[in-house]
């Protein structure tokens, strides 16, 4: 039994509507997406770098008069970490990665965290995880965590 041509444009016009459906919900979990991590790398931009002239090995810490006295401390990644997670987050918010090369910058500051403070190296762990899962939200997540960790750290300030 052949269809009729007005059951095929009725037909055709249904899976039309379905489809168009389906690619306004996927537009949305994607601008969704990408604004929670434009929200995270704007977050992160804001906080100023500190890279004054001490080495990876030193925190600076300001005393009650707002001079900084550098302390030693064992960990000697978190500096490098955080900066080099700057620069990776710097170009994912200027659209300059694809998803490979996202992982790579996270596998890089993730190897750089592993002589870091604890709390930045578990946000490194997790945003390698992420970015390897290609879990955007998840990704944010970990971000956020890192940009705070490097913040309580001494390796950004908060800009007022």
């Amino acid at each position: 039994m052949a269809l009729s041509d007005e059951e095929r444009r009725r037909i055709y016009e249904e899976e039309k509507t379905e489809e168009d459906a389906r690619a306004k919900v996927r537009s949305k979990k994607t601008k969704t997406g990408c604004l929670k991590l434009a929200v995270v790398v704007t977050v992160f931009v804001v906080c100023a770098i500190s890279l004054s002239s001490y080495t990876g090995d030193e925190l600076p810490e300001a005393d009650s008069e707002g001079t900084k006295t550098i302390h030693k401390t064992e960990y000697s990644g978190g500096l490098l970490a955080c900066s080099h997670a700057f620069d990776v987050f710097r170009d994912l918010s200027q659209g300059f990665l694809t998803d490979a090369e996202l992982r790579q910058g996270t596998k890089e500051f993730q190897s750089d965290a592993s002589h870091a403070e604890p709390d930045i190296r578990a946000a490194a762990d997790a945003a390698l995880r992420a970015a390897t899962l290609q879990k955007r939200e998840w990704y944010i997540m970990a971000a956020s965590d890192l940009i705070h960790a490097c913040v309580e750290f001494g390796y950004f300030t908060e800009t007022e």
